[in-house]
C-alpha cells in the first residue's frame, strides 16, 4: 500500500479533519470505515472507527471493537 498522501488532524471524539496535497479539508465524522496497512501482498482488513482519540501530545487514536489503536496503523480511502 502506498503511503498516505493526507495529513489527518484530530477534531472531537466523532470526528477527524482529512486535508489532502491540494489543501482541500473532508471532515469525516465515525462510524467511519479504514483499512490496516497490512504488508503488500497480503489481503486488506477493514474497521469501522467507533470514536477518535487525542492525547497531550496531539497522537490521534482511533476506537475499533473496544481496542485503541495508532491512527497511523490504518489507511483512509476517501475521494475529495
Amino acid at each position: 500500500m502506498s503511503k498516505q498522501n493526507y495529513t489527518v488532524h484530530y477534531c472531537n471524539y466523532n470526528s477527524i479533519l482529512v486535508v489532502n496535497p491540494a489543501g482541500k479539508l473532508r471532515q469525516l465524522y465515525t462510524l467511519f470505515r479504514v483499512s490496516y496497512r497490512s504488508p503488500k501482498g497480503q489481503k486488506r482488513k477493514w474497521f469501522i472507527v467507533d470514536e477518535v482519540m487525542s492525547n497531550n501530545e496531539d497522537k490521534i487514536f482511533f476506537l475499533i471493537n473496544g481496542q485503541i489503536y495508532e491512527h497511523s496503523e490504518f489507511a483512509i480511502e476517501i475521494q475529495f
